[in-house]
């Protein structure tokens, strides 16, 4: 396909060719194909804005909005199945899926949702669109969002978006790029050729909002920052969690061994001792910094304690190294995590 969309909009280039012969005409008001059986190997040019899709990001599944979504969209009006907390809704004619979210997870993850039409807790609403791959749909009825196409490499999507990509890894399929946009997180990935396979586009979390918030934030920072009390730092160090731990412990957790405790309490005092350092120089990203080498830390020392941290000790993990932040004059605002960035326990 050869259109093209230019600042989010679909241009009008001239019409495509197929390789049979059965004709595709586009829904003008949504650039999607229904079949009809004439014997033409012209398809109409798309007018379609993909931002009508982003949208409706936040609305219930049971909105209007969304059933008249589904409608021009091909997806079946039937319920589908809530796997955890997501619901996932396929077009049965396009390379198009639509990602729902339960309403309590998604306020969690994003705030505020649109409109609920009911009081289930499995109500859920619309958190991601994914251009995916479908053996049975039509090939490329509509050009992916910010111009990229099927069968694009790494290089290529890097250079229209125009952003530098916030995360990379490797899979099954091939490598992986995640990029942030100021509205969107946009997930991409590749086949072992290096080709666009599919793509995913949601909203931005509050936990990235917040984060995003802070680092821009931490200039104004440096005047709220000064050297740790000693009779304070002391006071803390003698209220790490792992009191709790070793009292758990003896209790019968079997979670705890006598090794991963004491590697705990020789990391958190290193920690200190670098805040501390760190809040000499009167800086909020030097105190910063010390956040996101303790949690690396930690990570590894998960990792090497066969994952003995779970929720109850990530929240007293986290409320020790806010505690021990805040002796800095370092601002932490509420519902904000620190660690969140780095942390994979």
């Amino acid at each position: 396909m050869n259109c093209v969309i230019s600042n989010g909009k679909l241009s009008s280039p001239q019409a495509s060719l197929l390789p049979n012969k059965t004709r595709y005409n586009y829904n003008l008001a949504e650039g999607l194909v229904e079949k009809n059986n004439i014997t033409s190997l012209l398809i109409k040019p798309i007018q379609m804005n993909p931002q009508n899709l982003f949208n409706l990001f936040g609305y219930s599944e049971l909105s209007p909005e969304i059933k008249q979504l589904f409608k021009e969209l091909h997806i079946p009006s039937r319920k589908e199945k809530m796997l955890v907390c997501w619901r996932t809704y396929e077009s049965a004619k396009l390379r198009l899926s639509l990602v729902f979210r339960a309403k309590n997870n998604f306020f969690c993850d994003y705030g505020p949702h649109q409109k609920a039409y009911s009081k289930s807790y499995e109500e859920a609403f619309l958190e991601e669109v994914y251009f995916g791959e479908k053996k049975d749909a039509v090939k490329q009825p509509y050009t992916l969002p910010w111009n990229l196409v099927y069968g694009d490499k790494p290089e290529t999507v890097k250079e229209k978006l125009n952003i530098r990509p916030s995360d990379s890894s490797t899979g099954g399929y091939g490598p992986y790029l995640g990029f942030y946009s100021d509205l969107y997180y946009i997930f991409t990935a590749f086949d072992k050729t290096d080709k666009l396979i599919w793509m995913r586009v949601k909203p931005l979390e509050l936990s990235y909002k917040r984060r995003k918030q802070l680092a821009k934030s931490l200039k104004e920072q440096n005047k709220n920052i000064h050297a740790i009390d000693p009779k304070q730092l002391a006071k803390l160090n003698t209220q790490l969690p792992t009191k709790k731990w070793k009292k758990r412990k003896a209790e019968g957790d079997d979670m705890f061994t006598a090794q991963n405790i004491k590697d705990t309490e020789t990391l958190l005092a290193g920690f200190t001792a670098n805040l501390a350092t760190a809040a000499e120089q009167l800086k909020a990203n030097a105190v910063y910094a010390t956040i996101k080498k303790v949690v690396n830390n930690i990570n590894k020392l998960n990792d090497k304690h066969e994952s003995f941290i779970e929720t109850l000790e990530r929240e007293e993990l986290v409320d020790y190294i806010h505690r021990a932040v805040r002796l800095t004059g370092f601002s932490i605002t509420d519902n904000t995590d620190l660690t969140e960035e780095w942390r994979e326990w």
